[in-house]
């Protein structure tokens, strides 16, 4: 659809000059779109190489030490119903209670542990990559919505006058 025309029969233009323009606003959205992709996969990387913010470090690290000594209470009074189960002191439903009691908690510490190291390990390599490629490709797209928005505009490909104009705005 030609939004506009700002050129006459028998004007005369200089190269480069505006003949018409396109409806661009479909390309004009385009622009803005890819232009918030790039922005996003910038963050998205930025945020990346920033790592876990302190108070999700600290959140994780006082888990992982609140399991730790959840654990370790546990192994202790396990030590003490083992120590009973020899001299017949404690029912065997206890100590089959207290051992479980140890799986689950040895579980549980581990995957504190797990999510302890993960926040507080660095970018890994082939992530940055991956998210330096997702800002390449937002860029492309860019700038091809940017190519697609200039093709909106005829220009003049040379000095001249207009001898006839066959179209409406």
């Amino acid at each position: 659809r030609i939004a506009q025309l700002p050129i006459k029969e028998g004007q005369f233009v200089e190269q480069g000059e505006v003949l018409l323009v396109l409806d661009a606003q479909q390309h004009q959205f385009e622009v803005a779109l890819a232009t918030a992709e790039v922005e996003l996969a910038r963050a998205t990387l930025d945020y990346l190489r920033k790592g876990a913010h302190p108070q999700e470090r600290a959140e994780a690290l006082a888990l992982y030490q609140a399991k730790s000594e959840e654990f370790n209470l546990a192994n202790r009074a396990w030590e003490r119903i083992r120590q009973l189960i020899d001299v017949q002191a404690v029912s065997q439903q206890k100590a089959d209670d207290q051992r479980g009691e140890m799986v689950v908690l040895s579980a549980e510490l581990a995957a504190a542990k797990a999510r302890l190291d993960h926040i507080q390990a660095e970018a890994r390599p082939e992530k940055v990559r991956m998210d330096e490629a997702r800002i390449q490709a937002a860029e492309a797209r860019l700038e091809l919505a940017r190519v697609q928005l200039d093709r909106t505009r005829i220009h003049a490909p040379c000095r001249g006058q207009i001898l006839e104009v066959d179209v409406e705005a």
